[in-house]
């Protein structure tokens, strides 16, 4: 995979991650994924069972809230799988709250650039090559939201923002083999922006 670069991104078919609920969406868990390198590397770490909640009485805002201020607390781990080849991928398979969040020893935070020459937006996270193979892909998330760490909610990156939460439901075709693909724009405390592209997958597998 080549590096992403701001110069190539703005190149990109990039798609912001509309700001509305999702219609009749009736969330049954939360998926946290945890950022972070392992050398040069890039995965999740520590990954654990998604947690188990009652759409109609689970405060997302005030879950995300204690994980800025107090840290996430883990489910039991999910039974050994076989590694895959693609440890960024995000696997989904009913409608789920997804909360990303940069591990805080790298110090890196979630940002917005703006192309100088497209004007294009760079936004902490957005999608990619929108799935040609669903009418309409981007009704499958919404209402993404970044949280600082004072556990402050943020509809744009701000300042100290290591978490980014947004709500995404599962796609469903004859094949079964939805992709769609993310991009993670963060600055390094050293410095400069690194970038990620994993896969939101569908209809996902194992505990997700």
């Amino acid at each position: 995979m080549a590096y992403l670069t701001p110069s190539l991104l703005s190149q990109l078919p990039l798609n912001d991650i509309r700001d509305q609920q999702l219609p009749n969406f009736a969330p049954v868990q939360v998926v946290y994924k945890e950022f972070t390198l392992f050398g040069k590397y890039p995965g999740y770490d520590d990954i654990d069972r998604p947690t188990k909640i009652d759409g109609n009485n689970f405060d997302i805002e005030a879950f995300v809230k204690n994980i800025a201020l107090n840290g996430y607390t883990r489910n039991p781990s999910p039974p050994v799988e076989k590694p895959e080849n693609n440890p960024l991928d995000i696997k989904i398979s009913r409608d789920s709250y997804v909360i990303i969040e940069l591990d805080r020893y790298l110090g890196f935070t979630f940002t917005t650039l703006v192309d100088p020459v497209t004007q294009v937006p760079l936004e902490g996270i957005s999608l990619m090559w929108l799935t040609g193979d669903h009418p309409d892909p981007l009704s499958h998330y919404a209402n993404l939201r970044y949280c600082d760490d004072s556990g402050v909610l943020h509809d744009d990156p701000a300042p100290n923002c290591r978490i980014a939460f947004f709500q995404a439901r599962k796609m469903k075709n004859a094949k079964n083999s939805y992709q769609q693909r993310i991009v993670y724009v963060m600055d390094l405390p050293t410095g400069g922006t690194r970038f990620e592209d994993p896969d939101i997958r569908f209809p996902g597998a194992g505990s997700s």
